[in-house]
């Protein structure tokens, strides 16, 4: 009868589970950071690459139906890109992408006309961006150098770990795994596993487990060797290790720091090396004062 009495009490020390809570029509504004290296053991592609890439845009979001609870999916969330710069290093040759300054490519320059521009989206009822907007096809028929970005990718990147755990039920030590959003074929993985970490009055924080499983890839790029042109094939594998928190009064407003690690064998007809490569991916969020220009 003790032990009983302990199992029906044990449950009442438990923490309750919570939900992110998402509170429509108050714009926030976040910032998103890129760092990439890439490093071959050869500089048989001339890969060799250490970029940053910054991004800051503005989110809002409305829910499809009225609601007393906060944001309830499917959603329209309307983002606009506020400031973009681009700092490539690429085998000793830098190039640099200001918005107001200079380009170095019409695909660049037409991305210029995407800043200030509304981008109005849609998230599923499971925290997926749909990839259809008529936003994207009207700025692709106007600047049709656009084609040339991965527009989709991009837009994904920024929003899509935000309502990754949109009506779940949270409490700490809990994992939830989820299917990633689609992406290049090798670059993230097919799974990532959320852990709840901590809950406290002012945020819900959790760790981000994933795995890139081995994928061989045909590179469109050829290489020249011993005089003739040679096809090259990748094999990719990596890692996904991060950190996330939401902001208990409104899950708007999070942060979100991410490293991406890959390790590729390379080969061709005459040639094997390596490449690593590392991708660091940080988020921080501010409420809107919209009293700023």
């Amino acid at each position: 009868m003790r032990h009983l009495l302990m199992f029906v009490l044990f449950p009442c020390y438990l923490a309750a589970a919570v939900q992110l809570q998402f509170l429509p029509s108050i714009p926030v504004q976040q910032t998103c950071s890129l760092v990439v290296d890439v490093q071959e053991s050869e500089p048989i592609l001339s890969m060799t690459t250490k970029g940053n890439q910054n991004f800051k845009f503005d989110l809002l979001a409305k829910s499809s139906s009225p609601s007393t609870k906060g944001l309830t999916l499917p959603a329209t969330v309307t983002l606009t890109i506020r400031d973009v710069s681009i700092r490539v290093n690429a085998n000793g040759q830098e190039a640099v992408f200001d918005p107001t300054g200079q380009k170095n490519s019409p695909a660049l320059n037409a991305f210029s006309h995407l800043l200030n521009q509304p981008l109005n989206l849609v998230v599923d009822a499971h925290g997926n961006l749909e990839s259809n907007s008529e936003t994207f096809d009207r700025l692709l028929k106007e600047y049709p150098a656009l084609s040339d970005l991965p527009l989709d990718s991009l837009v994904n990147d920024l929003v899509s770990d935000l309502f990754a755990l949109y009506g779940e039920e949270l409490s700490p030590g809990a994992k939830i795994e989820m299917q990633s959003s689609p992406g290049p074929a090798f670059a993230f993985p097919a799974y990532v596993t959320y852990e709840i970490t901590e809950i406290n009055n002012k945020e819900i924080t959790a760790t981000l487990n994933g795995r890139v499983d081995s994928k061989k890839v045909a590179l469109e790029k050829t290489i020249r060797l011993n005089g003739r042109p040679q096809k090259v094939e990748m094999i990719i594998s990596g890692t996904l290790k991060g950190k996330a928190s939401w902001q208990r009064s409104n899950a708007m407003l999070y942060n979100l720091n991410c490293d991406y690690f890959y390790d590729a064998k390379l080969r061709s007809r005459d040639k094997q090396w390596t490449m690593k490569m590392k991708v660091s991916q940080t988020i921080t969020s501010a409420p809107l004062d919209l009293k700023s220009p």
